[in-house]
């Protein structure tokens, strides 16, 4: 038979264990990993070979950036807003009117901490008539 000695010790653990028990037990909080999730386009974006602008939508739950990244981004293209905090975010681009004879290509770089979403962008080049005359007779090139 077990001695009351070993009755009071189990008894006194039991109560220390049950009264030390925290009450306000914190609920355990996620960390949400760092996302960007594009909204209206499939990862390419093209211009009008006029100029003008288009709209890029995308939500982030953290402080992002947009870059334009390519060989001539800088002449003809911006991106307006560069940076800005968590929610839904309308960029829009603005571009020039591409006159030369070769299409524009650039790369929209969104950045979230450690996450990044890529865009491409393009203007194609300006089409040009050309008119011949020949013999008295105009004919016209596309």
């Amino acid at each position: 038979m077990m001695k009351p000695s070993f009755y009071l010790t189990a008894f006194a653990v039991l109560a220390l264990t049950a009264t030390s028990c925290d009450n306000n037990i914190e609920t355990e909080q996620f960390i949400e990993a760092p996302s960007i999730a594009l909204q209206n386009t499939a990862g390419f974006c093209v211009l009008a070979s006029s100029g003008g602008t288009a709209t890029i939508s995308f939500s982030a739950n953290g402080n992002w950036s947009a870059e334009l990244i390519g060989e001539e981004e800088k002449d003809w293209i911006v991106v307006s807003p560069q940076k800005g905090s968590a929610g839904d975010v309308t960029l829009t681009l603005t571009a020039l009117e591409n006159n030369s004879l070769y299409n524009r290509q650039a790369t929209l770089h969104l950045m979230n901490d450690t996450v990044s979403v890529d865009v491409s962008v393009g203007q194609p080049a300006r089409q040009y008539e050309v008119l011949m005359e020949l013999y008295d007779r105009k004919y016209k090139l596309n």
